[in-house]
């Protein structure tokens, strides 16, 4: 299974997109300071983890996890049709596809 997250987190270590690629086979993991960056990546991308901004969220597409790190997005989440996902550890990215909508 191929997919792509994006690492949205002031708090992500730039360590990570590495972590990601070699733990879970087929993953792609950018990391962006800032999350404005990511407005083309956020048209394909399967899965965010940070806070997702609202210019975003009218921009993805294919999302189908996301992590919020310091808040839940409800009102974006309520955009998309009650995208619903859990934030447990990293093995939780090889679960990407367990997405719920409400």
């Amino acid at each position: 299974m191929s997919f792509t997250i994006l690492l949205l987190s002031p708090d992500a270590d730039p360590s990570w997109p590495e972590k990601i690629s070699q733990a879970v086979p087929g993953a792609v993991a950018k990391i962006y300071a800032d999350p404005k960056d990511a407005l083309a990546d956020i048209e394909t991308a399967d899965a965010a983890y940070g806070t997702v901004p609202p210019e975003l969220f009218a921009r993805a597409k294919n999302l189908r996890w996301i992590c919020a790190s310091r808040a839940g997005p409800r009102r974006e989440c309520d955009m998309l049709g009650g995208l619903r996902g859990s934030s447990h550890e990293a093995h939780a990215l090889r679960r990407v596809g367990t997405i719920d909508r409400a």
